[in-house]
């Protein structure tokens, strides 16, 4: 199987901190739901230098550091800069120094990656939207796609510690920065209700969550 010489954590999503509030309406309930909570812990790498994760430090609702400059989204006001979602709508005043953070978490992603890296894309997602589906893979069909070796390995990985395992559903393709060496990228999300309680808080079976990573990454590392 293909090995890699280290692995980039992309952690997105974790963060409720909005610097500037400029919404009109209520956000904090998409917040919320919407946040990938504690996603930056239970894909928090023990003790291994070849294991790097990247966090953004603010909620996706100030800047979402993984949409596309002129992202496609953005026609639903769901591009880097949110303008529109659900029943809440936003003035526009902050974007400027949302570009900037942006700029900044692409940069910062970037300067991570080196030869032949795995970067993988750490997400989470509500338990209705997929209620079967513990872990959800997945990759793009192109040159950052790993090969299907990598692929079978981890859904059979996953599929031995019990999880219900689904490809490129509810949610598919992974994160590709823009570098200068080789590198693939997979990515992982999983269930909330599989490391939160009714609360929204961590349930004991994070710990089990994050040992299983922690395996996975020593696996798929040379």
């Amino acid at each position: 199987m293909e090995q890699y010489t280290g692995i980039v954590l992309n952690i997105p999503h974790s963060s409720t901190f909005m610097p500037v509030n400029d919404w009109v309406g209520d956000i904090h309930k998409h917040i919320e739901h919407w946040t990938d909570k504690f996603t930056d812990i239970i894909f928090k790498p023990n003790n291994n230098e070849r294991v790097k994760p990247v966090i953004c430090p603010v909620s996706r609702f100030y800047c979402d550091c993984e949409r596309l400059f002129n992202d496609p989204l953005e026609t639903q006001g769901q591009g880097l800069y949110y303008t529109l979602f659900e029943d809440c709508t936003r003035t526009g005043e902050g974007k400027s120094n949302a570009i900037f953070l942006w700029q900044w978490y692409q940069y910062l992603l970037a300067s991570k990656i080196e030869e032949h890296n795995l970067i993988i894309d750490c997400h989470s997602f509500p338990s209705e939207v997929a209620p079967l589906t513990h872990i959800c893979i997945g990759y793009n069909e192109d040159w950052s796609k790993p090969n299907q070796e990598v692929i079978d390995f981890v859904v059979n990985y996953f599929l031995d510690y019990g999880y219900n395992v689904d490809i490129n559903c509810p949610y598919s393709n992974s994160i590709t920065p823009a570098a200068n060496v080789p590198y693939k990228s997979l990515m992982i999300e999983v269930n909330k209700k599989v490391y939160l309680d009714e609360n929204g808080e961590l349930k004991g079976s994070a710990y089990k969550l994050n040992q299983c990573l922690n395996y996975l990454y020593k696996e798929l590392l040379k």
